[in-house]
């Protein structure tokens, strides 16, 4: 029997009931109080040695969260000629400079969620990339393929967690281009922006934690005022940008002035 070591208002716990949901696999909650610090107890810290939620257990195996390495081991969704494929991650290595800065992007998995299915048979290509200083893909290949971690993925985990310097000046930078035809005529739009530290709600925010605390605050704000459906499963493309980005906490990410992109990524077209 699979063993879920679940704290109930998790959102990464509701993604894997969800996905044990969809496969009709049954299993049994352990409840761990994150409150009460459970997580760091000496029994729970030997299925999981960072102390998070959520594990997975089944007759002696056990999984815990590793997205920190997930999305460079993964196969890559895409969609070309408006088929579905799957690519390596770290390939596609290509070249961007963004306000002046010069950055590299290249494919990781998880990123395009459940749009190409969405999208397959009406839109030409989608793909998904990370972006990253220059070097970075270099040293990813290097870790995972010459040295082999890519087949020991609890030790490339832990050896990330370890080596990973905490950063308070960090970048998040999002790119979004789509090419196509509107009114009869070929059309480009893009959503190009660089965010940066700042204050929010008093205190001195990374980056990384309040836009990503955006996107999920923005998504219970449209839920609370009845624009998205009160039960089930959202697809993110079933949202809209525009509705998305009148909410407070959309408005933060609006708020930045678009940056200028210089790049050599392929076009997206769309139907």
């Amino acid at each position: 029997m699979i063993k879920l070591y679940d704290f109930k208002s998790s959102p990464n716990c509701q993604r894997v009931k969800i996905v044990l949901a969809e496969k009709n696999l049954p299993y049994e909650i352990v409840p761990i109080d994150l409150r009460k610090q459970e997580q760091k107890t000496p029994g729970y810290l030997r299925l999981n040695p960072y102390g998070k939620v959520p594990v997975l257990t089944d007759d002696g195996t056990v999984l815990y969260e590793s997205c920190i390495i997930n999305e460079y081991l993964n196969d890559c969704e895409q969609l070309r000629g408006g088929e579905l494929l799957s690519v390596p991650p770290l390939s596609d290595l290509e070249t961007i400079v963004i306000d002046g800065a010069r950055y590299e992007a290249f494919t990781t998995s998880g990123g395009v969620g459940t749009m190409c299915e969405t999208f397959a048979g009406r839109v030409n290509r989608l793909d998904y990339k990370t972006i990253r200083y220059p070097g970075h893909c270099q040293l990813m290949r290097f870790m995972l393929r010459e040295l082999g971690l890519g087949g020991r993925r609890e030790e490339a985990v832990r050896l990330l967690a370890d080596a990973y310097p905490p950063v308070r000046d960090d970048l998040v930078i999002v790119y979004a281009a789509a090419d196509g035809t509107s009114r009869g005529r070929r059309a480009r739009e893009e959503f190009v922006r660089v965010y940066r530290p700042r204050i929010v709600a008093g205190g001195a925010r990374t980056a990384i934690a309040w836009t990503t605390a955006a996107g999920a605050v923005g998504m219970v704000e449209l839920l609370a005022e009845g624009s998205l459906p009160s039960s089930g499963f959202v697809c993110q493309e079933d949202v809209s940008l525009d509705a998305f980005l009148t909410t407070s906490a959309g408005e933060m990410l609006a708020r930045e002035p678009p940056a200028e992109v210089r790049d050599d990524i392929s076009l997206l077209p769309v139907a």
